[in-house]
């Protein structure tokens, strides 16, 4: 736009034209874009081997010195030592952020990955590498700093509610005219500590309300944890 060769009027109308379109689909097959609001995924063998598939034909490996890779079948090959290094091998970093961040009907690490193909006999062995920080006689292995990155590994994954489920208990209040939270309004079990409330909300709601989440952290292992929260609005 600043060369002058597209103007603001001309990407209105093209907009205007391709939302007129899809609005105009949505409402010929409202059973396919709106659905009964359920979540659901499809999951088959077929489509995880498709999957497994895409995964593989996308990756560029820059050095594979004495071909090492791809691990073969346990029959074709002996034992291995094996160094599995990096703060992302045992985190379960599947998706991008904001829009385009979907929940797997299932998740493999790269370090679940590795020991499950390793032959009979292997020795796996893990370090967290970069973001390790050393102190005489004692190593501090923070989840990641956030001097690299804006935030913290979520903690989904080490969460249990109340009843022992998977997740963190939410519970939405409404604040009486002292500002206290009074009876509950509704409660959901989460599994995801990213929690955006842009696009919903459960009916019964006053115009000042609050939200409780409550879950029982267990770490696989014992050590000194940073742990971080970032929120938009109030909290305690």
């Amino acid at each position: 736009m600043s060369a002058q060769k597209l103007l603001i009027s001309t990407i209105d109308e093209r907009i205007t034209t391709l939302l007129t379109f899809v609005q105009k689909q949505a409402k010929r097959n409202p059973e396919v874009v709106f659905g009964d609001g359920v979540e659901r995924s499809r999951d088959s063998p077929q489509l995880r081997a498709f999957c497994r598939e895409l995964a593989a034909d996308s990756i560029v490996l820059l050095k594979n010195k004495d071909n090492i890779l791809p691990l073969r079948p346990p029959t074709q090959q002996k034992s291995l030592n094996i160094a599995v290094i990096g703060p992302n091998a045992k985190d379960r970093v599947i998706s991008g952020g904001g829009s385009a961040a979907l929940k797997a009907t299932y998740v493999v690490t790269p370090w679940e990955g590795i020991k499950s193909a390793a032959p009979p006999g292997s020795t796996v062995r893990y370090h967290i590498g970069c973001y390790g920080k050393h102190i005489p006689n004692k190593i501090i292995s923070c989840l990641i700093p956030p001097a690299a990155h804006k935030y913290l590994p979520t903690l989904e994954n080490f969460l249990k509610t109340p009843n022992d489920q998977p997740g963190w208990l939410c519970t939405f209040f409404n604040n009486d005219k002292d500002g206290d939270i009074s009876k509950p309004v509704q409660s959901f079990v989460l599994n995801d500590t990213r929690i955006k409330l842009n696009d919903f909300l459960p009916e019964g709601l006053t115009e000042n309300w609050s939200i409780k989440l409550q879950g029982r952290l267990t770490m696989p292992t014992t050590g000194i944890y940073e742990l971080g929260l970032t929120v938009a609005g109030k909290t305690a």
